[in-house]
């Protein structure tokens, strides 16, 4: 998904609101709100040398209640897998049992 790199500080579309609507709507997050405030966070983060997505969500924490529904797209960000790799490994499990 697209919208998980517009959370990361060193992404070309950092907190740009088409792609951040995107994920808004697939984890049923205000678009609205959350467009507000990555506007607001991305004018107060350009102060600081953000390094990943980690260090972003460090600096928003104590700011939570300012923030709620960009942090709580942070936290789903930084939890979804990106990579398939956990879908492959099944697969090759799955090769091990059966031939046993």
């Amino acid at each position: 998904m697209k919208a998980i790199q517009a959370f990361n500080p060193n992404s070309g579309n950092f907190l740009e609101a088409a792609e951040i609507d995107e994920f808004a709507q697939a984890y049923n997050i205000d678009s609205n709100h959350l467009n507000l405030e990555s506007k607001l966070a991305k004018c107060a983060m350009i102060a600081f040398k953000l390094e990943s997505i980690n260090s972003l969500l460090l600096k928003l924490l104590p700011l939570e209640t300012a923030f709620p529904n960009l942090v709580k797209a942070i936290r789903i960000a930084m939890t979804i897998g990106v990579g398939s790799t956990h879908s492959e490994r099944s697969f090759s499990t799955l090769n091990r049992v059966k031939t046993i």
